[in-house]
């Protein structure tokens, strides 16, 4: 299987997760930040896109990316991620960042964690995020994220076995 695995990140937290997620698929695989520039998509079997969530956005050059490409990667082995801090079971919530064609062509899409980097977060949320903290209300239902090591380790298991749907 030769793999890219194109990836955007605004602190690490995304970087790191293309990175585990390389080690789990093993073979072939090359990891590309979006911002190095855009690959062309045509030398690899597989293509995995995936890019951070930050004040409910994901990264320009990604949704460019996936508009641009949408016809090729449908052509692909394909997964999609994103790496944030909402809860994994949010329904719905990767349908606001990836088309309903891509989505039910991927052969695996999951959010597969984040980290909350305070000191490298934008002063303004920073300080929101602190005040946040102090409220009681606010942390019973907050969980501090971490990356999902699991959720990465199972979206490598249905990259590699699941059946290609074209």
């Amino acid at each position: 299987m030769n793999t890219l695995i194109l990836y955007a990140t605004k602190y690490g937290a995304t970087k790191q997760i293309a990175d585990q997620l390389a080690r789990e698929l093993g073979g072939n695989v090359t990891i590309n930040n979006i911002h190095d520039g855009k690959p062309g998509i045509e030398a690899f079997d597989t293509v995995i896109v995936g890019g951070s969530v930050y004040m409910n956005k994901i990264q320009h050059g990604i949704t460019s990316f996936l508009k641009a490409n949408e016809k090729q990667l449908i052509k692909k082995r394909l997964g999609l991620f994103i790496g944030c801090y909402t809860p994994p079971e949010t329904e719905g919530y990767l349908e606001q960042f990836f088309s309903t064609a891509l989505l039910a062509h991927a052969q695996a899409k999951d959010m597969l964690g984040g980290l909350m980097q305070y000191d490298k977060m934008n002063p303004v949320y920073r300080k929101i995020f602190m005040s946040l903290k102090k409220i009681d209300d606010f942390n019973k239902n907050f969980i501090e994220p971490k990356i999902e090591t699991e959720r990465i380790r199972a979206f490598a298991e249905r990259m590699q076995t699941e059946t290609m749907r074209c």
